[in-house]
């Protein structure tokens, strides 16, 4: 007689297989859509932030850290998803050399903290991005952020005209220059929602690129144009000239000579129509324009000359580790420089990223930053990938410019910004060439 063998625990065990392939499945689901929450809010400084004690904790924050946990439990026993080993080494070293900074720092408390703020506003949303981007999101990430860039810039020139108008502006910003009001939108301040579109117009050029261009998304640059020139801020005369000189050998190669008339001509007609509405405008904007390269102007130019004075002196006395991250204030005040009003000491910046670098973390933290743009140069630009060049264009010309000005080498949309620039380049992001009704050039690596 022949035995006959149960399937009941062949059975059990399919089904204990499936139902963790399922629930596997789920969570990187959740861990992607949490990834989408922190992209499209990832601009809002000053709108549904938590309190947690004395932090100011944001929705982005929470969301990618959120997101990265359960990204990296759900493939604990899968396919990891890390970035570039040379990426994670100079993550290591920033976070080695701020805690060694922070030891030896006047006021450790105040520097532990800002190393961990780096962490979890800076590295931790990077490595988050690239694992939701890695999973064949590339493209959905892109359009969350560019989508959080569109609600800030309608929110934003809302804000303007209810500055204008004496209408309830929901979130306060009453900040003028050349007699002009500013757009601030979410963003602490008119610079900073700046760079942050300056990222968004190159991930739109990207959409553009990849799935071919239609008017809602030529209207979505319009937009991000209109708004970036009437958030009246001088260094968007520097960052946009410089992102378009980086980004031309991809820009060229899809644009359409008809497309360029059509959109310069519609920001060009939507500029008159504003400057009949406020006759100030043009003088304002050349006057802002010569004030660039004035070093005695006072409102920016002067204060900022003086504060990369103290921070040039301090590096001098501290030059291998720097003063430790957020004590600089400490050093300014025992050298009697001139200080920002109303900001607590352990709050004041250099507004310069590597002077920033220096008194955070000396030389080496320097090292480490000059590191990662020329990997950026490097690696991503010269990649060959079309995609990632448009996004390293927006990254670069940020870092070049905005660095230049603001500390904000580890804002959380630098950095996530450049995980989706680095997943343009590990999956080859390009265009389907016969879909845009274009002809294949000889120019397009997607030719053999």
């Amino acid at each position: 007689m022949s035995r006959r063998v149960s399937s009941e625990p062949i059975a059990t065990e399919q089904t204990v297989v499936e139902k963790a392939v399922g629930l596997r499945r789920a969570t990187l689901t959740v861990a992607v859509v949490l990834c989408y929450i922190g992209l499209f809010t990832v601009s809002w400084d000053r709108l549904g932030n938590l309190s947690v004690g004395a932090f100011n904790v944001k929705i982005s924050v929470v969301a990618f850290g959120l997101s990265l946990v359960l990204a990296a439990i759900a493939t604990l026993s899968g396919r990891k998803f890390y970035p570039p080993k040379s990426i994670l080494a100079l993550m290591s070293g920033i976070v080695l050399v701020m805690i060694v900074s922070s030891a030896f720092s006047l006021d450790v408390r105040a520097a532990v903290l800002s190393t961990l703020t780096v962490i979890a506003g800076a590295l931790v949303p990077a490595l988050a991005v690239y694992a939701a981007a890695s999973l064949g999101r590339f493209e959905d990430l892109l359009k969350w952020f560019v989508w959080g860039a569109l609600f800030a810039c309608l929110f934003g020139l809302y804000q303007l005209v209810a500055f204008y108008l004496d209408l309830p502006q929901f979130i306060e910003y009453e900040g003028q220059s050349g007699g002009l009001g500013r757009i601030a939108s979410f963003s602490y301040e008119p610079a900073y929602l700046g760079y942050f579109l300056v990222l968004a117009l190159a991930a739109a050029c990207v959409r553009v690129y990849l799935t071919g261009g239609t008017w809602a998304r030529y209207a979505h640059l319009l937009l991000i144009v209109a708004t970036l020139v009437l958030l009246n801020s001088r260094a968007v005369f520097l960052t946009i000239p410089l992102l378009l000189v980086l980004s031309w050998p991809v820009l060229r190669r899809f644009i359409s000579t008809k497309q360029v008339l059509v959109c310069a001509s519609s920001a060009l007609g939507l500029f008159i129509v504003v400057c009949f509405a406020i006759p100030a405008i043009p003088t304002t904007l050349w006057n802002q324009f010569l004030s660039i390269f004035n070093p005695n102007e006072v409102t920016s130019n002067a204060p900022r000359l003086q504060i990369y004075g103290a921070a040039v002196d301090i590096a001098r006395d501290h030059p291998w580790l720097g003063v430790g991250p957020s004590n600089f204030g400490l050093y300014i005040q025992g050298l009697q420089y001139q200080q920002y009003d109303g900001v607590s000491l352990n709050k004041m910046v250099t507004n310069n990223i590597w002077l920033q670098a220096m008194m955070d973390g000396g030389v080496f933290l320097l090292l480490i930053q000059l590191a990662l743009a020329i990997y950026v140069i490097l690696k991503i630009y010269f990649s060959g990938n079309n995609s990632a060049r448009l996004l390293a264009s927006g990254w670069l010309s940020v870092v070049v410019v905005g660095g230049m000005v603001v500390s904000n080498f580890y804002d959380a949309k630098l950095w996530v910004f450049l995980a989706l620039a680095l997943v343009a380049v590990r999956i080859g992001a390009e265009r389907p060439t016969q879909s845009l009704g274009a002809a294949p050039t000889r120019d397009d690596p997607a030719l053999p």
